[in-house]
């Protein structure tokens, strides 16, 4: 039986933390000598980059059977986005229901683990983005419309089992702002744990 982890999905708005992840997995990855290729999701207005990073994932994982995708994203954002932004359930659908149907047949292919880091204010994001840009020496992205940013996070929270992802399973960690990003790492590795082998 496939027991090793085919894809993981790191997922949650912006200045949360997902792309210091992706890293840190991406380089545990390749100090273990294991296949990798990290796919980026974007937020966009249309629905093609997504179906093309998609399906990116299954051409190399045939290629690759031994290597890991670690995803920076997942299709939830987008569509909890969209939620937050009153988008009627209809056109939500319609808009979503080609990528959500090929990422539920990712889901059931390979192994998958979806992380969705969720904060609990928005403190943690503004900390984060300001440490960012001290570190790079670029500007501070500024955090704007912040309630829609809280709605977003409350529809991460609630992604999981939800009607549009009833087959996909979502694993939620909420950020309380005092997780060290090893604290965050260790929580997803115990996710991992749980169902499946990094390698094997």
């Amino acid at each position: 039986m496939r027991n090793k982890l085919d894809v993981l999905c790191i997922d949650g708005i912006i200045g949360v933390g997902k792309t210091t992840q992706v890293i840190i997995f991406r380089n545990l990855l390749k100090s273990l000598n294991i296949p990798h290729k990290i796919i980026s999701f974007r937020e966009v207005d249309g629905t093609e980059f997504t179906k093309d990073q998609l399906m990116s994932i299954s051409k190399y994982l045939k290629n690759e059977p031994m290597g890991v995708v670690i995803c920076d994203g997942s299709v939830a954002t987008d569509i909890v986005d969209d939620v937050a932004n009153n988008m009627h359930r209809d056109e939500l659908w319609q808009k979503h229901k080609d990528n959500l149907q090929i990422y539920e047949s990712l889901n059931s292919q390979f192994n998958f683990i979806n992380v969705l880091l969720t904060p609990i204010n928005l403190e943690l994001c503004e900390r984060r983005l300001l440490k960012k840009a001290n570190m790079s020496g670029e500007s501070q992205v500024l955090l704007e419309n912040k309630q829609h940013l809280m709605v977003t996070v409350k529809g991460l929270r609630d992604f999981d089992n939800s009607v549009l992802t009833w087959n996909i399973k979502f694993n939620n960690i909420d950020l309380h702002g005092d997780e060290s990003i090893t604290d965050i790492h260790n929580q997803i590795i115990d996710i991992i744990k749980d169902k499946y082998q990094l390698y094997q």
